[in-house]
């Protein structure tokens, strides 16, 4: 029987802003930490990730995913935290023309953005559940998917990506209510502007996903919801969370 191994966290979709601050954060609070990417990445390369476990993985195949999740398990036990940031976007020929997304672009986008995160939700479940039952509430299980708002608030340029995000954005409240019992949690946890808006690219603020994930697992902004909302600014990180969608 595999033994359970608290503080490990995997993360799909290592991107070089919230994938690797947010394997960074988790380093610093004594995480074992796993980074899965569709190519190799030299993750040590960075002092302060000496350590992490470089996995390569294509989340839009489920045979990819769950080689990667028996590769991690392998080498640093099984993961108490997984981490979904992965997602793809393909842009409309023009604004005012959402639906001239080929459906090959569509459906190659959904792969990532949902089929990929059910295959991790799967994955990421099982292994939360044999921890359930081998340690108890001593160890936390939590899955974190990276989110945004254009679920709730359609827009044109965003048609693959916010379909996708709001089909995940189901499958994290399925979980929260379904494992509730089980004190399995999941978060749809999305970096939001002071008005609430989408935050530009070049304002998503890697720093303070990795601040507001551990967080999160840590209970230390302990909300009985699915769907949070966090605000960045230069002096830290504040966190607001959207008490109605339950």
């Amino acid at each position: 029987m595999t033994k359970p191994s608290s503080k490990v966290l995997f993360i799909l979709g290592g991107g070089h802003r919230i994938g690797y601050s947010v394997a960074k954060r988790f380093v610093e609070g004594g995480y074992k930490v796993a980074i899965g990417r569709r190519t190799p990445a030299v993750v040590n390369a960075q002092e302060e990730l000496k350590g992490a476990l470089s996995v390569v993985v294509d989340v839009s195949n489920r045979d990819s995913i769950e080689l990667a999740f028996h590769e991690v398990t392998t080498k640093l036990g099984v993961p108490n935290v997984v981490v979904y940031n992965a997602a793809a976007l393909k842009f409309p020929a023009t604004a005012d023309n959402p639906f001239s997304i080929s459906p090959a672009d569509f459906e190659q986008n959904l792969a990532v953005n949902v089929s990929g995160a059910y295959s991790a939700l799967y994955q990421a479940t099982q292994g939360f559940l044999l921890l359930k039952q081998q340690a108890g509430d001593a160890v936390p299980t939590v899955f974190i998917a990276t989110g945004n708002v254009t679920p709730f608030q359609p827009s044109a340029v965003a048609t693959t990506l916010g379909s996708g995000k709001a089909a995940l954005a189901y499958l994290i409240q399925v979980g929260m209510k379904a494992y509730e019992k089980a004190g399995l949690r999941f978060y749809f946890a999305s970096q939001v502007t002071g008005d609430g808006l989408p935050v530009p690219y070049p304002d998503v603020s890697g720093i303070a996903h990795g601040e507001v994930y551990l967080n999160l697992v840590n209970r230390d902004i302990l909300r009985e919801v699915w769907d949070v909302r966090f605000v960045a600014n230069k002096e830290g990180t504040k966190v607001k969370v959207d008490w109605e969608s339950e």
